[in-house]
């Protein structure tokens, strides 16, 4: 009927109800940006208060640009009557030390976003009853220039990434609970079996350098690793430039860039390595290795390989999931040994919520509708006073 939407597939896709859980798919009414042109507006204004259309548990009210959001429950929700909040307001905060603060003077319920909390304060946070941590579906990796000597050889780009010590890189800079990991696919996606390559070998390293000609790292030509403004990835391209020189005795030249000039340096792949990090946009290992196709756009590194692209191809077509799951790992496993890009570490999520706040909870992909969250006007601020007492007491921090 005309309520009823049917798609056909061409090829098989394993992950295709997964898939249709992203962004990009969720329905937009076809006659509003009709009726927008009709009146002489600009389509592109459709999210703009008055003329968005929302489908969800809420809907836009307000938006002052780079400030705040409010949005107010939808009466015309299908399920309204498990719609518990009323109203939620949105701050723009771009500094993950600011929202912070602004939680600890009770501006907000729960500092929410894309970003983890400060790593600076994380040892003093990760105490109190109110931070939460969970494993995030998301990989922190550099992208190598594969065309600018001397990392057009990849003897080169897999001696960088086993002189980095991804241990200590977690342990002692990001300090957030990310695991260190030289695989693109985090673990637990789909059944699918990371392939857990050796993420520390400086003796390793050393020897591919001399294989590629370079007797020792002073030999090799200057290098330059680019980084978008941010306290977090400056420390971590610090961590890695002093564990290159360390181990390989290379220069590094550190280039930190305001986003604008990053993102269009990165997809004109003009850099020599660059940070970046994916999110991964459904649930499945191909999200991550899409990454590295011939014809993806998000594909930095200027490295493509037909025996790559035809490895994921056939492992699409496959309709046994282990088959398919097999092929992949294949794919990774040759993609890693060319090395277009070296990951660092699993991103985890790191947040603070309000005690009171119900309807939370982690999960891979960091996703939490507000249909589910709620304000408990119940909870009694002494109760957890109480609770928190009792675990000192029981640790043995206080005395009886």
């Amino acid at each position: 009927d005309t309520h009823t939407l049917e798609i056909t597939l061409v090829d098989p896709l394993p992950y295709f109800l997964n898939f249709l859980s992203f962004y990009s798919f969720m329905p937009l009414p076809e006659h509003l940006f009709q009726d927008l042109q009709n009146r002489g507006i600009d389509p592109d204004l459709w999210t703009r208060p008055e003329y968005v259309v929302c489908n969800g548990a809420f809907r836009m009210t307000d938006w002052r640009f780079r400030q705040h959001m409010t949005f107010e429950k939808n009466e015309y929700y299908w399920d309204a009557v498990s719609v518990k909040l009323d109203r939620i307001r949105v701050a723009m905060v771009e500094s993950a030390t600011t929202a912070m603060n602004m939680y600890v003077a009770g501006e907000f319920d729960w500092p929410g976003g894309s970003t983890s909390l400060p790593a600076e304060f994380m040892d003093h946070l990760e105490k109190y009853q109110d931070f939460h941590s969970h494993p995030y579906l998301g990989v922190y990796f550099y992208w190598i220039n594969t065309e600018e000597p001397p990392l057009d050889d990849p003897l080169v780009r897999r001696a960088l990434s086993l002189a980095i010590d991804r241990d200590s890189l977690v342990q002692h800079v990001t300090r957030g609970g990310q695991r260190g990991s030289a695989d693109l696919v985090p673990d637990g996606l789909a059944g699918y079996e990371g392939l857990h390559i050796p993420v520390y070998n400086p003796a390793k390293a050393k020897q591919l350098l001399a294989e590629a000609g370079y007797a020792t790292g002073q030999d090799l030509p200057l290098v330059t690793l680019s980084f978008n403004t941010s306290e977090g990835h400056k420390q971590v391209a610090e961590a890695i430039q002093a564990m290159w020189q360390q181990e390989l005795g290379i220069t590094v030249e550190l280039a930190n860039q305001e986003w604008k000039v990053f993102l269009a340096n990165a997809e004109q792949t003009n850099f020599q390595i660059c940070r970046m990090g994916w999110i991964g946009d459904y649930a499945d290992p191909y999200t991550f290795l899409e990454l590295l196709t011939s014809d993806c756009g998000n594909n930095h590194s200027n490295w493509s390989s037909t025996i790559y692209d035809t490895l994921l191809e056939q492992a699409n077509q496959q309709h046994d999931a282990e088959e398919r799951l097999r092929m992949l790992r294949e794919a990774e496993a040759f993609a890693l040994h060319e090395q277009p890009l070296i990951p660092l570490y699993v991103y985890t999520r790191t947040q603070l919520i309000k005690p009171y706040v119900r309807g939370i909870w982690g999960n891979h992909q960091d996703r939490h509708p507000w249909k589910y969250m709620w304000i408990d006007e119940s909870f009694d601020p002494h109760d957890l006073m109480v609770k928190a007492r009792k675990n000192a007491y029981e640790d043995g921090q206080v005395p009886q």
